[in-house]
């Protein structure tokens, strides 16, 4: 398998790996059902990234919106680019 080994753990890469043919499967196995029905992710791993976040510990001011929480990037780092697109890090 070939990745960004500066970018990803090789874990996280063959668990992404794993869950990608899990789905696989479970199309094949039920080709009538709609792609949005099925579970990318099994239970344990949609509740880590939905539910308590990538970062666990990291608090999320739920009270704030998102335009808020950009806003206030922004005006943390004025000089800092808004999009990059090819431009490596």
């Amino acid at each position: 398998m070939k990745y960004r080994t500066g970018l990803f753990e090789q874990a996280h890469v063959e668990a992404m790996a794993d869950e990608y043919l899990r789905l696989l499967r479970a199309m094949v196995d039920e080709p009538d059902r709609h792609v949005a029905d099925h579970l990318l992710r099994q239970p344990a791993q949609r509740e880590r990234a939905v539910v308590r976040g990538t970062r666990p510990g990291r608090e999320y001011p739920r009270m704030r919106s998102l335009s808020d929480l950009f806003e206030e990037h922004v005006d943390a780092t004025p000089n800092a680019p808004a999009v990059r697109y090819g431009i490596p890090r």
